[in-house]
């Protein structure tokens, strides 16, 4: 196995991601893109030009299959958005925008809908 390089701060870090850090990915070569609101966590993207690409998501996934996974993105205008991605040709998964309701009563509208690489994306306002 190979030596990388010490990662302080893995957020940091510009030319190996967090797991090649580790030496999880030997060989890896990568373009990290973060960004990070003033408040809670960041967000990471990785694009993985070594070792290449893995499978591509499988076409037919339902939101019930049991491999599914979304990232929520909060926006402050839902409805905005969802007109602005329906001419761009994105998939949605949903129908259309939808009302979820919390068990504390609190309401967001919401949709759902594939990025470029296919992963489900569950975009909501705020909530009253």
């Amino acid at each position: 196995m190979r030596e990388v390089p010490e990662c302080e701060d893995w957020w940091d870090v510009v030319s190996f991601g967090r797991d090649a850090c580790r030496g999880d990915v030997e060989g890896a070569s990568l373009h990290i893109t973060g960004l990070r609101s003033s408040a809670g966590p960041g967000i990471e993207f990785l694009e993985y030009l070594k070792p290449g690409p893995g499978k591509a998501y499988p076409a037919d996934s339902r939101t019930d299959d049991i491999w599914h996974w979304q990232t929520r993105l909060v926006v402050d205008d839902v409805e905005s958005l969802y007109k602005k991605l329906q001419p761009e040709g994105y998939a949605f998964i949903s129908k259309g925008i939808v009302s979820i309701k919390t068990n504390q009563g609190r309401e967001y509208k919401a949709f759902i809908v594939r990025d470029a690489d296919g992963h489900a994306m569950l975009v909501t306002d705020n909530g009253k």
